[in-house]
């Protein structure tokens, strides 16, 4: 089936006088497309969206205040996961007013009538697995600089994502979307990252622009996922990772082997520059979410 769908890209490319290199963009957004799609079928049954809220969805969901609109939809940035205060004595002390939120979304949309149905609870859990399954051959790709091989990797990568069983905790049960959307916002602010800094600029005010973007994605991206779990909060170290491996290509032989300098095969300033501002935001937000602790 892989072979057949190849061969009748390359004709299709052939016929709308397209250049070769198109085919392999189309064969990853087709990859792309499946995996996804595969993703999304995995926990779209009849059986799993109809199926009951289990365990911790009693508290995050059906005794939370926000979630059932007993209070105002701004009560999420002063409660819990778990519908207490943050200042109480018995919080859990975990800040997810993103998540839970979107389950105040979920419980509006919900298509049936039936307060206690899981369906558009569930439905939104499968939709986002996908979409993050999706944004899995973007980010291999990136894990690769944007070479040629990281396509058919990400092809490949995306589709075990998709059918792994360790997600399905984090799928199908509902109180575990906190872990989809922290993948989604981790993911993307990576990619928004990795897109800005590892595309070629002609000259220093664009270098200095598209800094500023990946930056700007990188931490937003960073607060975002932080306020669905708070692992988040870990996404400046994997771009700071990919900056000094591929950005600034410096010698992992001489790292493995502890022999200090490590020379970079590029100009290590602009990206001292970034690694410094990835640092401090990154030292903003973690400090700011201890803080609600108190």
């Amino acid at each position: 089936v892989i072979t057949f769908r190849r061969l009748y890209c390359r004709l299709e490319v052939h016929r709308l006088g397209l250049p070769d290199s198109h085919l392999s963009s189309v064969l990853s957004m087709k990859a792309t497309a499946f995996a996804a799609a595969i993703a999304f079928l995995c926990f779209a049954t009849p059986r799993r969206l109809h199926g009951p809220f289990l365990y911790d969805d009693a508290a995050a969901i059906q005794r939370n205040p926000v979630v059932n609109g007993h209070v105002p939809l701004h009560a999420a940035m002063a409660l819990d996961f778990w519908g207490e205060e943050m200042s109480s004595p018995r919080s859990h002390k975990s800040f997810r007013p993103l998540v839970t939120l979107s389950f105040r979304l979920s419980r509006v949309l919900q298509w049936e009538s039936d307060g206690d149905s899981t369906f558009g609870f569930h439905l939104f859990n499968a939709g986002l697995h996908a979409f993050v399954t999706g944004m899995v051959p973007a980010f291999v790709n990136a894990a690769f600089g944007w070479r040629r091989g990281g396509r058919r990797a990400g092809a490949a990568a995306a589709l075990l994502f998709a059918l792994h069983p360790v997600h399905v905790e984090a799928v199908q049960n509902v109180v575990s979307r906190g872990e989809l959307m922290m993948a989604a916002f981790y993911l993307a602010g990576f990619l928004g990252y990795a897109h800005a800094v590892g595309t070629p600029q002609e000259t220093a005010s664009q270098a200095a622009a598209r800094s500023a973007v990946g930056l700007a994605s990188a931490l937003l991206g960073t607060l975002c996922a932080t306020l669905c779990k708070e692992t988040g909060v870990t996404l400046p170290l994997l771009c700071a990772a990919w900056e000094l491996l591929v950005v600034a290509r410096v010698s992992t032989h001489r790292m493995a082997r502890l022999e200090w300098p490590f020379p970079p095969a590029r100009p290590l300033l602009p990206s001292a520059a970034r690694l410094s501002a990835l640092a401090a935001g990154n030292a903003s937000i973690a400090v700011w979410r201890l803080r609600l602790n108190e």
